[in-house]
């Protein structure tokens, strides 16, 4: 198979450039065949439900960190903030998250998504909670993460979850 590049030359395309189109080279007839190019991300956004029960309510003076990140570890996503309480038996969202990188679909398809609390020292945090994450691409396709049941703790800060 041989490759046009930008230049309309047939032929390996150059490291710095990227294909435009694919042509095949056999006996029978074959055209060039022009290359899309990899959707991109557009939006993301995250939304929480907080289960029922007693203390397990994130506290309005704890801080949520949520970072998308490509399997390389690249970040594509990110919002921190307080956001407030969630209260018990409560939906939040959704929020939209900053986009740090138009990642390609193919590169955060293996990624993850990573949830952080950082309680204030004085009263500390136990949370409990589903969460929903969609990322838009330019294609109009998406990709989600999510889960139930998650529990964040002062500690137990952290997780992370496969982007699909």
């Amino acid at each position: 198979m041989l490759t046009a590049t930008g230049n309309g030359r047939q032929g390996a395309a150059e490291s710095d450039t990227e294909p435009t189109a694919r042509c095949c080279k056999t006996v029978h007839q074959c055209s060039c065949v022009p290359v899309q190019p990899e959707p991109k991300l557009t939006d993301a956004a995250i939304s929480f439900f907080t289960w029922n029960g007693k203390g397990l309510n994130k506290n309005e003076n704890t801080q949520l960190t949520v970072t998308v990140r490509q399997l390389d570890g690249t970040v594509a996503a990110r919002i921190a903030n307080y956001f407030g309480e969630f209260k018990e038996g409560s939906n939040n969202g959704p929020f939209n998250l900053l986009i740090i990188n138009q990642s390609a679909r193919s590169q955060l398809r293996s990624g993850n998504v990573t949830l952080r609390i950082d309680p204030d020292d004085v009263s500390g945090d136990e949370w409990k909670f589903n969460f929903f994450l969609s990322l838009g691409f330019s294609d109009s396709s998406h990709l989600s993460a999510s889960a139930d049941g998650v529990k964040l703790t002062e500690n137990s800060r952290e997780q992370s979850f496969g982007v699909a």
